[in-house]
């Protein structure tokens, strides 16, 4: 080789090797081992001899993650696999193994990161993350210290959207939860995950993973609304490849119902008013001979717009045994089952397939009870017809008896609340509460200053400008009383943080709905979130639902109308919760078809 060449090749080995020297090092990715913040991808710190993302509390981790510190008292948060141990060994140096975690060693509250607590485990003090674990009472989550309460047997935070929660939790009905994320649905199939925060409004076409926009429905990428992708903890109605969990997944595509005036939620279907530009009426539920004008027996799992009714203004609605009334103008019309006489007609003929009215009958109040319907105001005086036990709708009989044509009851003629059960109807005049009817069972305890009524199967609440007191049976805790013995007089609900404004009650259970929208419920809890009801007696209030304006209960199903107009329901599908699915675990928005 000439001395020239040489030389080149020489000179290029150099270059070869001062480049090398210069190229930036790999860094590793979060979870990666390091001993420098520069071993490490931006932003990620080194601390704990691994890769982590910097936190100053609980607040800044992933779900399912708290903030630990190191030695020299710096937060960053947990690696997945931190989040269970069995022996010290299991943990890096400056964590110990203690309630089977890797944490931080403490003395008192002071020593941990925000979110977590110094308590005692089996092997002494340790920093421990409060979020999601049960309890009964707020104090069992030190509030002070967590910013959280007690709700739904859960140490959790409230909230009004997703961004006032920890990272990854979600926002649902004035509570964070963690994922996956029930209560959403995806439209389609895309290959990558939701990251968002929920989107509250109108239509977007964006691929947002951290801002609050003001979207329910968008093309994008986010973890809370119709969006047409592939995620890994919503409710879908496409193809995905995630696990969903808590409530079932949807095929309803019309979005959520809104423009909600008024609503009921009979035994097996519900019916909500809709106002605005095009007016009407939406059921859903088991439609049964024609109750919500589908079809002699068709099933909606999503809410449908009711044709015959399209354009038309309507007062109010009552969904009853297999039957619906309405009252539009002062007019009332009923349409479904007649069996009991429900459609007021003098007979007990066939079903009636387009709404009918009831001659003789002005109202502005409707509800119905099993197989009857109450109307009252109007000018019309109160008016019953339908199904009858032992005079329980005032027509005097003493056995079952179907009412055909609508009667006035005697003993109420300007009532301001009127509710019936299968055994007994009951009714507020002028503040005193008096109760006819039924098989043996309670036959309402004396008050003179009620201001609402809700019965259900043997039992009924009354609300006075005090407090709010339920009597009879009480297998399922249906008194709230903390007990399930049943009273003959009125006791007072424990529990409730404040007086409530509105109460309602199905077959077995009771909900009241308080001045800050809060909904609390107790009874038999079949079909409610397991992590607050558990299908038991709760015979305590619990919270369920927030952001409510009216609240109704059905047999297997209860439903808010919200603040936005819109409507939560909870509960088993068969009962009318309009979701698109067998089983709603937590609250979700009923759907349109």
């Amino acid at each position: 080789m000439s001395a020239r060449y040489a030389w080149l090749s020489t000179a290029a080995l150099l270059v070869a090797v001062s480049a090398a020297a210069c190229a930036p090092a790999r860094r590793a990715s979060l979870g990666g081992e390091c001993e420098l913040n520069s071993d490490c991808d931006t932003p990620l710190v080194c601390r704990l001899a691994y890769c982590r993302k910097e936190c100053a509390t609980s607040a800044d981790c992933a779900a399912g993650l708290s903030c630990v510190l190191d030695p020299d008292g710096l937060g960053a948060c947990q690696r997945p696999a931190e989040t269970s141990c069995t022996l010290a060994t299991d943990c890096p140096e400056g964590l110990l193994c203690r309630f089977n975690e890797c944490t931080n060693a403490c003395e008192t509250d002071r020593d941990c990161p925000g979110g977590t607590r110094c308590e005692r485990a089996a092997e002494g003090l340790a920093c421990i993350d409060r979020s999601e674990r049960a309890c009964t009472y707020d104090a069992e989550c030190q509030p002070e210290l967590s910013g959280e309460r007690c709700l739904g047997g859960r140490c959790r935070r409230e909230c009004f959207a997703d961004r006032d929660c920890r990272n990854q939790f979600w926002c649902n009905a004035g509570v964070c939860y963690p994922p996956p994320r029930p209560g959403v649905r995806d439209a389609g199939a895309d290959a990558a995950s939701d990251a968002g925060v929920s989107d509250g409004g109108v239509f977007d076409a964006s691929s947002d993973a951290a801002l609050l926009d003001a979207s329910a429905f968008d093309g994008g990428l986010d973890a809370s609304a119709l969006d047409g992708g592939l995620d890994a903890s919503a409710f879908d109605g496409g193809v995905d490849g995630g696990t969903d969990a808590g409530a079932p997944v949807s095929t309803c595509l019309g979005g959520p119902l809104t423009n909600v005036t008024a609503f009921d939620v009979g035994p097996t279907h519900s019916c909500a008013v809709i106002g605005g530009a095009v007016p009407g009426v939406a059921c859903w539920g088991t439609a049964l001979v024609g109750s919500m004008l589908f079809g002699a027996s068709t099933s909606e799992q999503c809410a449908r717009r009711v044709a015959p009714l399209e354009g038309t203004t309507v007062v109010a609605i009552a969904a009853a045994d297999s039957a619906t009334c309405i009252v539009r103008g002062t007019r009332v019309e009923c349409w479904g089952s007649d069996t009991y006489g429900q459609q007021g007609n003098g007979s007990t003929a066939a079903a009636t397939a387009i709404p009918t009215p009831v001659s003789l009958v002005m109202a502005n109040n409707i509800a119905g009870a099993d197989g009857t319907f109450f109307t009252w105001g109007g000018g019309g005086g109160m008016r019953a017809w339908g199904r009858s036990n032992n005079g329980s709708i005032g027509d005097g009989s003493t056995v079952f008896a179907d009412v055909q044509s609508p009667i006035m009851p005697s003993a109420w003629t300007t009532p301001s609340v009127v509710s019936g059960s299968l055994a007994e109807t009951c009714a507020i005049v002028g503040g005193t509460l008096s109760c006819i009817g039924g098989r043996p069972g309670p036959t309402g305890p004396t008050i003179t200053t009620a201001t609402d009524v809700a019965l259900g199967n043997d039992f009924g609440c009354a609300l006075t400008p005090t407090d709010l007191r339920c009597w009879g049976a009480n297998s399922f805790g249906t008194l709230g009383d903390g007990t399930t013995t049943t009273r003959a007089s009125a006791a007072a609900v424990l529990g409730l943080p404040s007086r409530p404004v509105e109460i309602d009650a199905g077959e077995s259970h009771v909900c009241a709905r308080l001045a800050d929208g809060e909904v609390w419920c107790w009874g038999f809890s079949s079909g409610f979130d397991p992590a607050i009801f558990p299908p038991a007696a709760v015979a305590v209030p619990q919270r369920v639902f927030s952001n409510a304006v009216e609240v109704h209960c059905g047999n297997g199903a209860t439903c808010t109308r919200t603040t936005a107009s819109g409507m939560q329901c909870i509960g088993l599908e068969s009962s009318g919760f309009g979701y698109g699915g067998p089983v709603s675990t937590v609250p979700v928005d009923v759907l349109l078809r």
